[in-house]
């Protein structure tokens, strides 16, 4: 019996990005000296999530091959830190967003799943108002900026 796991989609940026998100998830956890969720998480735009067994997942493969190969990188930038009601994320300046929007659109046009969100770069999610507070202090003048060039699957 092949049962089915989950996966994901995500967009990867590079390390020092990477670094960086894992900085400002640092700090916020510092700040706040309580855990959250997402707090581990390595920097990723989440493009999809979905179910496959083995068979599928090879097929889904193959189908994101073939969309990064068709693909053309550009550059992303993030020019603010939203902090919503229980959420702080890197979001999108409205170029990027329309770059993400278009690739977002296709993979998902491949790969069908769960995921209905636009494209950011979260810091926390599932934070208590506290926390969002705290955001709010400590996060202003956050920027991100990097070739987007990577597409990646997690498990």
């Amino acid at each position: 019996m092949n049962l089915a796991s989950k996966y994901s989609v995500v967009i990867l940026p590079p390390d020092e990005i990477d670094v960086k998100v894992g900085k400002s998830k640092m700090r916020l956890f510092t700040e706040s000296g309580k855990d959250y969720s997402s707090r581990k998480s390595t920097a990723h735009v989440t493009v999809q999530e979905f179910w496959a067994t083995d068979s599928q997942l090879k097929k889904i493969i193959l189908k994101c091959i073939r969309v990064a190969q068709e693909q053309k990188n550009f550059r992303a930038e993030f020019d603010k830190v939203i902090c919503s009601e229980q959420t702080v994320f890197f979001s999108p300046t409205a170029n990027s967003k329309n770059d993400f929007e278009k690739l977002i659109k296709r993979l998902r046009l491949e790969v069908k799943g769960l995921i209905k969100s636009s494209a950011h770069i979260s810091i926390g999610r599932k934070l208590s108002k506290e926390q969002i507070d705290i955001s709010k202090n400590i996060f202003s003048n956050e920027k991100l900026d990097f070739l987007c060039n990577r597409i990646a699957l997690r498990k």
